[in-house]
């Protein structure tokens, strides 16, 4: 799913399209592992609330945008497989900016809040420490 995600940012990074600034850079910062503190007014940071508040924002932003640029053969399952992801957390030099990053994808582009915490719930990596350290 992760990547998934990332494949419909990537499309719109590389779009020959017309697209709106704000798609084109909640897209970048979907595409790469920056620090979420660094992030533009248009592209909000939620992870700090570590789904205390959930905000249906960035999951109606996402399926608009998806809607409105990502053609239909581009695949998204909206769901994680929290197995597939603990197998390939541990065939990774698994770093705190990288579950940030993955927290920051799935939250604050995709909206996608389950999963998020499907990954906090299901990992032995102190994942909502470091991403409330780091966020």
């Amino acid at each position: 799913m992760l990547s998934e995600i990332q494949n419909i940012a990537n499309y719109i990074l590389n779009s020959n399209e017309e697209i709106p600034n704000v798609v084109y850079k909640r897209s970048l910062y979907a595409s790469v592992c920056a620090p979420i503190a660094d992030r533009p007014f248009c592209a909000q940071n939620y992870a700090t609330d570590l789904g205390v508040r959930i905000k249906p924002d960035p999951k109606i932003f996402f399926a608009e945008m998806r809607k409105k640029y990502i053609p239909s053969s581009i695949f998204y399952s909206n769901r994680l497989d929290i197995d597939a992801y603990r197998k390939y957390c541990e065939s990774i030099d698994f770093s705190n900016k990288k579950i940030c990053h993955d927290f920051d994808v799935l939250i604050n582009y995709s909206g996608e809040w389950e999963s998020a915490s499907d990954i906090a719930k299901n990992n032995d990596y102190g994942t909502t420490s470091r991403v409330g350290l780091y966020a």
